[in-house]
């Protein structure tokens, strides 16, 4: 459907198909106006789908750190110093 615009109505057509507010207007004179809701539904899609790939990376299991198999019982020497020491000067 051509919609013609505002100044090439005539007074019964517009009692017969009234404007419906600016977005009607818009309409009228040739501007297509902008659908918020599907911007804002294709943003809600989009932080799902981040959402659930940050989910899916978290519970991947981690590897263990590479050890060397004679090393494997021995802990850490870092694990053994007093982490309240004072620092060395």
């Amino acid at each position: 459907m051509i919609h013609k615009g505002r100044y090439e109505r005539t007074a019964i057509a517009d009692i017969l198909n009234p404007v419906n507010g600016f977005r009607g207007q818009q309409e009228l004179f040739g501007v297509i106006p902008k659908d918020h809701r599907k911007d804002n539904l294709k943003f809600i899609k989009a932080k799902q789908e981040e959402l659930k790939r940050k989910q899916e990376e978290e519970s991947k299991v981690k590897p263990e750190p590479f050890k060397l198999k004679k090393f494997a019982n021995i802990p850490s020497k870092l694990s053994t110093i007093d982490t309240l020491e004072s620092p060395r000067k």
